[in-house]
Protein backbone atom coordinates (compact mmCIF):
# COMPACT_ATOMS: atom_id res chain seq x y z
CA UNK A 1 0.00 0.00 0.00
CA UNK A 2 1.46 3.32 -0.72
CA UNK A 3 2.04 5.37 2.68
CA UNK A 4 -0.83 8.00 4.26
CA UNK A 5 -0.72 11.39 2.58
CA UNK A 6 0.62 13.10 5.90
CA UNK A 7 2.78 15.83 5.96
CA UNK A 8 5.59 16.14 9.01
CA UNK A 9 4.14 17.71 11.57
CA UNK A 10 5.64 18.79 15.05
CA UNK A 11 4.73 17.54 18.20
CA UNK A 12 3.34 21.13 18.99
CA UNK A 13 1.98 23.36 16.08
CA UNK A 14 1.61 27.13 16.39
CA UNK A 15 -1.32 27.91 14.53
CA UNK A 16 -1.01 31.71 13.34
CA UNK A 17 -4.05 34.10 13.24
CA UNK A 18 -5.47 34.94 10.00
CA UNK A 19 -8.31 37.71 8.81
CA UNK A 20 -9.97 36.29 6.51
CA UNK A 21 -10.23 33.75 3.75
CA UNK A 22 -10.85 32.89 0.25
CA UNK A 23 -10.33 29.69 -1.45
CA UNK A 24 -11.82 26.68 -3.20
CA UNK A 25 -11.34 23.41 -1.73
CA UNK A 26 -11.56 19.67 -2.13
CA UNK A 27 -12.14 17.43 1.03
CA UNK A 28 -10.84 14.30 1.08
CA UNK A 29 -13.71 11.10 0.57
CA UNK A 30 -15.90 10.26 2.85
CA UNK A 31 -14.98 8.04 5.96
CA UNK A 32 -18.37 6.65 6.15
CA UNK A 33 -18.43 5.79 2.70
CA UNK A 34 -14.99 4.43 1.87
CA UNK A 35 -15.23 2.10 5.00
CA UNK A 36 -18.97 1.15 4.06
CA UNK A 37 -17.55 0.65 0.27
CA UNK A 38 -14.42 -1.44 1.18
CA UNK A 39 -16.06 -3.99 2.98
CA UNK A 40 -18.85 -3.96 0.41
CA UNK A 41 -16.29 -4.71 -2.52
CA UNK A 42 -14.59 -7.53 -0.03
CA UNK A 43 -17.94 -8.90 0.30
CA UNK A 44 -19.12 -9.08 -3.29
CA UNK A 45 -18.48 -11.20 -6.53
CA UNK A 46 -16.42 -9.90 -8.44
CA UNK A 47 -13.86 -6.56 -8.98
CA UNK A 48 -15.31 -3.38 -7.90
CA UNK A 49 -13.73 0.16 -8.21
CA UNK A 50 -13.88 2.67 -5.74
CA UNK A 51 -12.80 6.17 -7.03
CA UNK A 52 -12.24 9.11 -4.15
CA UNK A 53 -11.40 6.84 -1.21
CA UNK A 54 -10.19 8.36 1.38
CA UNK A 55 -6.28 7.45 2.41
CA UNK A 56 -6.44 7.05 6.04
CA UNK A 57 -5.40 5.89 9.07
CA UNK A 58 -9.18 4.55 9.31
CA UNK A 59 -9.38 3.24 6.21
CA UNK A 60 -5.40 1.62 6.58
CA UNK A 61 -6.36 -0.99 8.86
CA UNK A 62 -8.84 -2.47 6.43
CA UNK A 63 -6.78 -2.39 3.57
CA UNK A 64 -4.13 -4.23 5.92
CA UNK A 65 -6.35 -7.15 7.08
CA UNK A 66 -7.74 -7.42 3.24
CA UNK A 67 -3.44 -7.65 2.79
CA UNK A 68 -2.95 -10.55 5.49
CA UNK A 69 -6.49 -12.26 3.68
CA UNK A 70 -4.77 -11.78 0.18
CA UNK A 71 -7.50 -9.93 -1.05
CA UNK A 72 -6.30 -9.20 -4.78
CA UNK A 73 -6.41 -5.41 -4.89
CA UNK A 74 -4.58 -2.53 -6.66
CA UNK A 75 -4.34 0.82 -5.13
CA UNK A 76 -3.13 4.14 -7.30
CA UNK A 77 -4.32 7.84 -6.03
CA UNK A 78 -7.44 7.96 -4.27
CA UNK A 79 -8.63 5.00 -7.00
CA UNK A 80 -8.64 0.99 -5.44
CA UNK A 81 -9.70 -1.90 -7.15
CA UNK A 82 -11.04 -4.47 -4.84
CA UNK A 83 -11.03 -8.44 -6.45
CA UNK A 84 -14.39 -9.93 -4.16
CA UNK A 85 -14.04 -12.35 -1.90
CA UNK A 86 -18.21 -13.76 -2.47
CA UNK A 87 -19.04 -13.60 1.24
CA UNK A 88 -16.29 -15.55 2.11
CA UNK A 89 -14.19 -14.92 5.20
CA UNK A 90 -10.66 -16.30 5.63
CA UNK A 91 -9.76 -17.76 8.65
CA UNK A 92 -7.14 -15.64 11.05
CA UNK A 93 -5.81 -16.79 13.92
CA UNK A 94 -3.81 -14.04 15.59
CA UNK A 95 -5.62 -10.86 16.81
CA UNK A 96 -6.99 -8.48 14.34
CA UNK A 97 -5.88 -5.17 15.35
CA UNK A 98 -7.88 -2.22 14.39
CA UNK A 99 -6.70 0.71 16.64
CA UNK A 100 -9.21 3.30 17.06
CA UNK A 101 -11.29 2.65 14.12
CA UNK A 102 -14.90 2.24 15.80
CA UNK A 103 -16.68 1.66 12.13
CA UNK A 104 -14.50 -0.86 11.31
CA UNK A 105 -14.61 -2.68 14.69
CA UNK A 106 -18.00 -2.58 15.08
CA UNK A 107 -18.56 -3.65 11.43
CA UNK A 108 -16.28 -6.77 11.06
CA UNK A 109 -17.75 -7.57 15.18
CA UNK A 110 -21.07 -8.42 12.70
CA UNK A 111 -19.32 -9.27 9.22
CA UNK A 112 -16.88 -12.21 10.76
CA UNK A 113 -19.79 -13.87 12.20
CA UNK A 114 -20.22 -15.02 8.45
CA UNK A 115 -16.92 -16.96 8.84
CA UNK A 116 -16.12 -20.37 10.14
CA UNK A 117 -13.79 -20.74 13.51
CA UNK A 118 -12.36 -17.58 15.94
CA UNK A 119 -11.94 -14.56 15.13
CA UNK A 120 -10.42 -12.33 18.05
CA UNK A 121 -10.69 -8.13 17.29
CA UNK A 122 -9.00 -5.36 19.36
CA UNK A 123 -7.87 -2.11 19.68
CA UNK A 124 -5.95 0.20 20.54
CA UNK A 125 -6.51 1.50 25.12
CA UNK A 126 -9.29 4.04 23.98
CA UNK A 127 -10.91 1.03 22.03
CA UNK A 128 -11.29 -0.93 24.26
CA UNK A 129 -13.11 1.63 26.36
CA UNK A 130 -15.45 2.13 23.64
CA UNK A 131 -18.77 -0.11 24.59
CA UNK A 132 -20.10 -2.70 22.11
CA UNK A 133 -22.76 -3.89 24.40
CA UNK A 134 -25.91 -3.28 22.19
CA UNK A 135 -24.64 -4.58 19.21
CA UNK A 136 -22.93 -8.06 21.00
CA UNK A 137 -26.37 -8.06 23.29
CA UNK A 138 -28.42 -7.89 19.56
CA UNK A 139 -26.24 -10.81 17.73
CA UNK A 140 -26.40 -12.96 20.61
CA UNK A 141 -30.12 -12.92 20.74
CA UNK A 142 -30.23 -14.60 17.48
CA UNK A 143 -27.59 -17.44 18.33
CA UNK A 144 -24.07 -15.88 17.27
CA UNK A 145 -21.08 -16.22 19.91
CA UNK A 146 -19.96 -13.11 20.86
CA UNK A 147 -18.46 -11.57 23.62
CA UNK A 148 -16.03 -9.47 25.35
CA UNK A 149 -12.56 -11.14 26.56
CA UNK A 150 -11.44 -8.79 29.13
CA UNK A 151 -14.59 -6.65 29.91
CA UNK A 152 -18.35 -8.18 28.88
CA UNK A 153 -19.30 -6.03 26.36
CA UNK A 154 -15.84 -4.45 25.41
CA UNK A 155 -12.87 -4.92 22.70
CA UNK A 156 -10.97 -7.31 22.43
CA UNK A 157 -14.08 -9.10 21.51
CA UNK A 158 -14.01 -13.11 20.61
CA UNK A 159 -16.36 -14.30 17.69
CA UNK A 160 -16.43 -17.56 16.90
CA UNK A 161 -17.91 -17.64 13.39
CA UNK A 162 -20.48 -20.03 11.95
CA UNK A 163 -22.53 -17.92 9.56
CA UNK A 164 -25.41 -15.21 10.55
CA UNK A 165 -28.42 -17.15 11.24
CA UNK A 166 -30.40 -13.81 10.72
CA UNK A 167 -34.49 -13.90 11.59
CA UNK A 168 -35.71 -11.48 14.00
CA UNK A 169 -32.74 -9.20 15.84
CA UNK A 170 -33.48 -5.79 18.01
CA UNK A 171 -30.95 -3.32 18.67
CA UNK A 172 -30.93 -0.24 20.36
CA UNK A 173 -30.22 2.93 18.41
CA UNK A 174 -29.40 4.90 21.28
CA UNK A 175 -25.75 5.23 21.68
CA UNK A 176 -24.79 4.65 18.10
CA UNK A 177 -26.11 4.39 14.13
CA UNK A 178 -23.25 1.83 13.43
CA UNK A 179 -24.93 -1.26 15.71
CA UNK A 180 -28.38 -1.08 13.57
CA UNK A 181 -25.34 -0.74 10.24
CA UNK A 182 -23.03 -3.94 11.08
CA UNK A 183 -26.22 -6.19 11.28
CA UNK A 184 -27.46 -4.20 7.68
CA UNK A 185 -24.25 -5.11 6.16
CA UNK A 186 -24.31 -8.75 6.93
CA UNK A 187 -27.63 -9.76 6.48
CA UNK A 188 -27.88 -10.37 3.26
CA UNK A 189 -25.66 -13.52 3.13
CA UNK A 190 -27.73 -14.45 6.71
CA UNK A 191 -28.93 -18.68 6.47
CA UNK A 192 -32.78 -17.13 6.64
CA UNK A 193 -34.41 -13.35 6.56
CA UNK A 194 -33.77 -10.87 9.17
CA UNK A 195 -36.56 -8.69 10.70
CA UNK A 196 -34.60 -5.68 12.48
CA UNK A 197 -36.04 -3.53 14.50
CA UNK A 198 -33.95 -0.87 16.08
CA UNK A 199 -35.07 0.83 19.31
CA UNK A 200 -35.07 3.92 21.42
CA UNK A 201 -34.47 7.29 20.62
CA UNK A 202 -31.78 7.08 17.41
CA UNK A 203 -29.05 9.16 17.07
CA UNK A 204 -27.52 9.89 14.03
CA UNK A 205 -30.27 8.30 11.57
CA UNK A 206 -28.71 9.77 8.34
CA UNK A 207 -25.77 7.40 8.47
CA UNK A 208 -28.27 4.20 8.15
CA UNK A 209 -29.84 5.65 5.34
CA UNK A 210 -25.97 6.07 3.94
CA UNK A 211 -25.72 2.47 5.04
CA UNK A 212 -29.16 1.33 2.86
CA UNK A 213 -27.91 3.36 0.08
CA UNK A 214 -24.48 1.92 -0.25
CA UNK A 215 -25.99 -1.49 -0.27
CA UNK A 216 -28.44 -1.10 -2.89
CA UNK A 217 -26.13 0.73 -5.21
CA UNK A 218 -23.91 -2.96 -4.46
CA UNK A 219 -27.40 -5.22 -5.41
CA UNK A 220 -29.29 -6.31 -2.43
CA UNK A 221 -32.56 -5.23 -1.87
CA UNK A 222 -33.38 -4.25 1.38
CA UNK A 223 -37.20 -3.09 2.07
CA UNK A 224 -37.44 -0.28 4.69
CA UNK A 225 -40.62 -0.44 6.62
CA UNK A 226 -40.21 2.51 8.78
CA UNK A 227 -37.15 4.60 9.81
CA UNK A 228 -37.01 2.28 12.74
CA UNK A 229 -37.67 -1.07 10.76
CA UNK A 230 -36.11 -3.20 8.20
CA UNK A 231 -36.62 -6.70 6.12
CA UNK A 232 -33.22 -8.09 4.43
CA UNK A 233 -34.36 -11.15 2.07
CA UNK A 234 -31.89 -13.78 2.60
CA UNK A 235 -29.18 -15.45 0.85
CA UNK A 236 -28.01 -12.69 -1.83
CA UNK A 237 -24.96 -11.20 -2.55
CA UNK A 238 -23.74 -8.10 -3.02
CA UNK A 239 -22.26 -7.67 -6.79
CA UNK A 240 -19.05 -5.94 -7.64
CA UNK A 241 -19.73 -2.04 -8.49
CA UNK A 242 -17.98 1.47 -9.81
CA UNK A 243 -18.66 3.16 -6.96
CA UNK A 244 -17.96 6.87 -6.88
CA UNK A 245 -17.18 8.42 -3.59
CA UNK A 246 -18.11 11.77 -2.69
CA UNK A 247 -15.86 14.08 -0.11
CA UNK A 248 -16.71 13.82 3.64
CA UNK A 249 -19.15 16.28 5.25
CA UNK A 250 -17.66 15.89 8.35
CA UNK A 251 -14.12 17.24 7.30
CA UNK A 252 -15.85 20.19 4.78
CA UNK A 253 -17.27 21.39 8.43
CA UNK A 254 -13.44 22.88 9.23
CA UNK A 255 -13.60 24.57 6.15
CA UNK A 256 -17.12 25.54 6.34
CA UNK A 257 -16.34 27.15 10.01
CA UNK A 258 -13.93 29.34 8.13
CA UNK A 259 -15.85 32.33 7.01
CA UNK A 260 -18.35 31.87 9.40
CA UNK A 261 -15.36 32.94 12.00
CA UNK A 262 -12.96 34.88 10.00
CA UNK A 263 -15.51 36.16 6.88
CA UNK A 264 -14.55 35.79 3.61
CA UNK A 265 -15.74 32.82 1.39
CA UNK A 266 -15.14 29.33 1.02
CA UNK A 267 -16.33 26.77 -2.15
CA UNK A 268 -15.87 23.10 -1.22
CA UNK A 269 -15.84 20.95 -4.31
CA UNK A 270 -17.65 17.81 -5.43
CA UNK A 271 -20.04 18.04 -2.60
CA UNK A 272 -23.68 17.09 -4.06
CA UNK A 273 -26.36 18.99 -2.59
CA UNK A 274 -28.68 15.34 -2.30
CA UNK A 275 -25.95 14.46 -0.19
CA UNK A 276 -27.07 11.93 2.60
CA UNK A 277 -24.88 12.90 4.66
CA UNK A 278 -26.44 14.09 7.52
CA UNK A 279 -23.49 16.17 8.76
CA UNK A 280 -24.22 19.08 6.02
CA UNK A 281 -27.21 20.18 8.26
CA UNK A 282 -24.25 22.76 10.04
CA UNK A 283 -24.82 24.64 6.57
CA UNK A 284 -28.45 25.14 7.45
CA UNK A 285 -27.24 26.40 10.98
CA UNK A 286 -24.72 28.43 9.32
CA UNK A 287 -27.28 30.23 7.00
CA UNK A 288 -30.03 30.99 10.05
CA UNK A 289 -26.80 32.41 11.82
CA UNK A 290 -26.06 35.03 9.28
CA UNK A 291 -23.91 33.06 6.30
CA UNK A 292 -24.83 32.98 2.54
CA UNK A 293 -24.71 29.33 1.26
CA UNK A 294 -24.85 28.97 -2.36
CA UNK A 295 -25.26 25.49 -4.71
CA UNK A 296 -23.47 25.30 -7.55
CA UNK A 297 -23.37 22.95 -10.33
CA UNK A 298 -20.28 21.29 -8.62
CA UNK A 299 -19.64 22.42 -5.31
CA UNK A 300 -21.10 24.53 -2.05
CA UNK A 301 -20.35 27.96 -1.17
CA UNK A 302 -20.14 29.23 1.87
CA UNK A 303 -19.45 33.44 2.26
CA UNK A 304 -19.87 36.04 5.57
CA UNK A 305 -18.76 39.71 6.09
CA UNK A 306 -20.83 40.14 9.73
CA UNK A 307 -21.76 39.20 12.76
CA UNK A 308 -22.82 35.60 13.18
CA UNK A 309 -25.47 35.49 15.58
CA UNK A 310 -26.30 32.64 18.30
CA UNK A 311 -29.01 30.31 18.05
CA UNK A 312 -30.09 29.83 21.85
CA UNK A 313 -30.60 26.21 22.12
CA UNK A 314 -29.34 23.64 19.28
CA UNK A 315 -30.48 19.69 19.39
CA UNK A 316 -27.26 18.14 17.22
CA UNK A 317 -28.64 14.67 18.09
CA UNK A 318 -28.24 13.76 14.17
CA UNK A 319 -25.08 15.37 13.61
CA UNK A 320 -23.12 15.26 16.51
CA UNK A 321 -19.89 15.11 14.42
CA UNK A 322 -19.78 18.43 13.58
CA UNK A 323 -21.08 19.58 17.37
CA UNK A 324 -17.09 20.32 18.31
CA UNK A 325 -17.15 22.30 15.02
CA UNK A 326 -19.77 24.26 16.12
CA UNK A 327 -18.78 24.85 19.41
CA UNK A 328 -15.88 26.68 18.17
CA UNK A 329 -17.97 28.99 15.71
CA UNK A 330 -20.12 29.14 18.66
CA UNK A 331 -17.18 30.62 20.49
CA UNK A 332 -17.68 34.02 18.74
CA UNK A 333 -21.34 34.34 17.44
CA UNK A 334 -23.10 37.23 18.96
CA UNK A 335 -25.14 35.34 22.08
CA UNK A 336 -25.13 32.52 23.84
CA UNK A 337 -25.17 28.86 22.36
CA UNK A 338 -27.03 25.88 24.28
CA UNK A 339 -25.83 22.84 22.09
CA UNK A 340 -27.91 19.64 23.52
CA UNK A 341 -28.52 15.99 22.60
CA UNK A 342 -24.96 14.58 21.88
CA UNK A 343 -24.54 12.61 24.73
CA UNK A 344 -22.83 10.18 22.75
CA UNK A 345 -19.81 12.11 22.26
CA UNK A 346 -18.76 10.42 25.41
CA UNK A 347 -17.81 7.30 23.74
CA UNK A 348 -16.05 8.57 20.64
CA UNK A 349 -12.50 9.07 20.21
CA UNK A 350 -12.02 10.90 22.81
CA UNK A 351 -14.60 12.23 25.45
CA UNK A 352 -15.58 15.36 22.88
CA UNK A 353 -17.75 16.94 25.33
CA UNK A 354 -15.55 16.82 28.78
CA UNK A 355 -12.43 17.81 26.44
CA UNK A 356 -14.21 21.15 24.84
CA UNK A 357 -15.14 21.78 28.24
CA UNK A 358 -11.36 21.74 29.23
CA UNK A 359 -9.74 23.27 26.10
CA UNK A 360 -12.21 26.33 25.80
CA UNK A 361 -11.70 26.89 29.64
CA UNK A 362 -8.09 26.75 29.61
CA UNK A 363 -8.17 29.99 27.01
CA UNK A 364 -10.68 31.72 29.25
CA UNK A 365 -14.00 31.15 27.25
CA UNK A 366 -17.09 30.81 29.28
CA UNK A 367 -18.87 27.76 28.95
CA UNK A 368 -20.84 25.21 30.66
CA UNK A 369 -20.92 21.65 30.37
CA UNK A 370 -23.88 19.71 30.69
CA UNK A 371 -24.12 15.47 30.57
CA UNK A 372 -25.15 15.93 26.36
CA UNK A 373 -23.13 19.09 25.47
CA UNK A 374 -22.37 22.59 26.58
CA UNK A 375 -23.70 26.69 27.26
CA UNK A 376 -21.41 29.13 25.66
CA UNK A 377 -21.29 32.90 25.45
CA UNK A 378 -19.88 33.87 22.59
CA UNK A 379 -17.74 37.19 22.12
CA UNK A 380 -19.72 38.77 19.28
CA UNK A 381 -16.38 40.57 17.43
CA UNK A 382 -17.19 41.47 13.92
CA UNK A 383 -14.88 39.49 11.23
CA UNK A 384 -14.10 43.17 9.97
CA UNK A 385 -12.15 43.92 13.15
CA UNK A 386 -9.47 41.55 12.70
CA UNK A 387 -6.99 41.51 13.10
CA UNK A 388 -7.44 42.40 16.61
CA UNK A 389 -6.71 41.46 20.31
CA UNK A 390 -9.10 38.91 22.19
CA UNK A 391 -8.34 40.59 25.74
CA UNK A 392 -11.29 37.40 26.76
CA UNK A 393 -9.35 35.03 25.33
CA UNK A 394 -5.75 33.89 26.05
CA UNK A 395 -3.78 31.46 23.45
CA UNK A 396 -2.86 28.27 25.31
CA UNK A 397 -1.57 24.85 24.11
CA UNK A 398 -4.66 23.06 23.66
CA UNK A 399 -4.77 18.85 23.85
CA UNK A 400 -5.96 16.60 21.17
CA UNK A 401 -6.61 13.88 23.19
CA UNK A 402 -5.41 11.77 20.33
CA UNK A 403 -9.11 12.54 18.40
CA UNK A 404 -8.76 14.07 15.15
CA UNK A 405 -11.74 16.25 15.42
CA UNK A 406 -10.57 18.20 18.33
CA UNK A 407 -7.34 18.91 16.12
CA UNK A 408 -9.02 19.93 13.71
CA UNK A 409 -11.55 22.21 15.19
CA UNK A 410 -9.23 23.62 18.13
CA UNK A 411 -6.78 24.55 15.37
CA UNK A 412 -9.71 27.00 14.09
CA UNK A 413 -9.73 28.86 17.24
CA UNK A 414 -5.81 29.40 16.92
CA UNK A 415 -6.93 31.28 13.74
CA UNK A 416 -8.74 33.85 15.50
CA UNK A 417 -6.86 33.85 19.38
CA UNK A 418 -3.47 34.87 18.96
CA UNK A 419 -0.61 32.03 20.45
CA UNK A 420 -3.09 28.31 20.25
CA UNK A 421 -0.34 25.73 19.91
CA UNK A 422 -1.89 22.56 18.95
CA UNK A 423 -0.56 19.02 20.60
CA UNK A 424 -0.21 16.23 18.30
CA UNK A 425 -1.76 17.44 15.58
CA UNK A 426 -0.51 14.17 13.45
CA UNK A 427 -3.73 12.52 15.06
CA UNK A 428 -5.60 14.23 12.11
CA UNK A 429 -3.97 11.27 10.11
CA UNK A 430 -7.16 9.13 11.21
CA UNK A 431 -9.33 10.46 8.77
CA UNK A 432 -8.13 13.39 7.21
CA UNK A 433 -4.10 13.46 6.72
CA UNK A 434 -3.23 16.47 4.60
CA UNK A 435 -5.89 18.64 7.17
CA UNK A 436 -3.14 20.68 7.59
CA UNK A 437 -1.63 21.16 3.96
CA UNK A 438 -5.19 21.48 2.76
CA UNK A 439 -5.70 24.68 5.63
CA UNK A 440 -2.45 26.23 5.51
CA UNK A 441 -2.60 26.40 1.70
CA UNK A 442 -5.93 28.75 2.03
CA UNK A 443 -3.15 31.80 4.11
CA UNK A 444 0.25 31.37 2.21
CA UNK A 445 2.54 33.57 3.98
Amino acid sequence: MEPLNLISLPDILPVPTVSSVSGRVLIPGSKSYSNRALLLSFLAKGESCLDGFLDSEDTAVLLHLFQKWQVPMLKHGDQIKIQGMGGKIPPHKEQIDLENAGTAVRFLTAILTLGQGNYQITGNARMQQRPLKDLLVALRSVGCQVKGMVQEDYPPVLIEGSGFPGGKISVSGENSSQYGSAILLVSPYAKKDTHLQLTGNLVSHTYLDMTLQAMQKFGVVVHKKSEKEFFIPAQQSYQAQNYPIEPDASSASYFFALPAILGGEIEIKNIPKDSLQGDLQLLNLLEKMGCKVQWLSDSVKLSNQKTLQALGRVNMRTFSDVAPTFAVISLFANGETHIEGVENMRIKESDRIRAIFQEFQKIGSSIQEFSDGWKIKGLGIKSAELPYPLPALTGKNLKTYDDHRMAMCLTLVGLRVPGVQIENPACVKKTFPNFYSVLFSLFPS
